[in-house]
């Protein structure tokens, strides 16, 4: 018997099963969660057809891991799908020849939402005024509430916050899609001159995240009320010998709105004749 041994040598490359391997992951996955194992076959034998693996590509943020002679992929690091909400992972094979060769694939994942955003203000306060006796759906203010969550996690609601008094919560009406604050009945400034909200945003999520900003509404003036003498009637007696220029009468007036407004300028219009 004649018994010939053929030595491997090192002639094909790793081939991998898939170009292509796809992973769906909750962004809220724990450290260690498996992701893929992509697989890779070399036709030679002994050490040439040992296969090591690495990522080469894609893993900027260094959410995962592979081992190196599995090839599975899992997580080493907390998700963030608002940060990127896919990755594609370029993995390496290579085989264990003295010249050893390679082969590439492509590993997409695809991060799920999770509601771990709360909808968030610009402001913690926001002070607007309005003037006085503005129509009826007169916009206030657009209150936003950011939520970079995605989905029905993201869709934010807006509502006057619980225990508000019921003078405010009639003056005004929310929109609680838009957030649109608009005058809702007359503002009468003599009466009410500043009005203080709390709106409450509430995203959709399970269970849902909500946030407030207090709204601070003034009410701004208009030339809406006349000048009032108090007394209505002065009667004044003088002598024939009253000093000229000496006052004869204090007479006083008083105006309810503010400012310029309610500033008076008196003047004798009748009976100095």
């Amino acid at each position: 018997f004649l018994i010939i041994l053929v030595n491997d040598v090192n002639d094909h490359a790793p081939q991998f099963t898939a170009t292509l391997y796809t992973a769906v992951l909750d962004e809220a996955a724990v450290i260690g969660t498996f992701v893929a194992a992509p697989l890779a076959v070399d036709q030679d034998t002994g050490v040439n057809s040992n296969i090591y693996y690495s990522i080469v590509e894609g893993n900027d943020d260094q959410w995962f891991e592979i081992q190196h002679q599995s090839g599975l992929i899992t997580t080493r690091m907390s998700l963030d799908r608002e940060r990127r909400e896919s990755v594609i992972l370029k993995v390496s094979a290579r085989d264990g020849g003295t010249n050893p060769k390679f082969a590439a694939t492509s590993v997409q994942i695809t991060l799920l939402d999770v509601n771990d955003v709360t909808p968030t203000f610009a402001k913690d306060q926001i002070a607007v005024t309005v003037s006085e006796h503005s129509s009826v759906g007169t916009k206030v203010a657009t209150l936003t509430a950011v939520d970079t969550d995605k989905g029905s996690n993201g869709t934010v609601q807006y509502a006057f916050a619980d225990g508000q008094p019921s003078s405010s919560s009639s003056a005004f009406r929310l929109d609680s899609k838009t957030g649109d604050l608009t005058v809702n009945s007359d503002l009468d400034r003599e009466k009410t001159s500043e009005f203080d909200l709390e709106v409450i945003a509430k995203d959709f999520g399970q269970p849902a995240l909500t946030s407030t900003v207090s709204v601070k509404v003034t009410i701004g003036d208009i030339n809406d009320n006349i000048p009032v003498f108090y007394p209505r009637q002065y009667f004044v007696v003088l002598q024939q010998d009253f000093p000229v220029d000496d006052t004869v009468v204090q007479l006083r007036a008083t105006d309810r709105d503010e400012g310029i407004n309610a500033v008076l300028i008196y003047e004798m219009i009748e009976g100095n004749s």
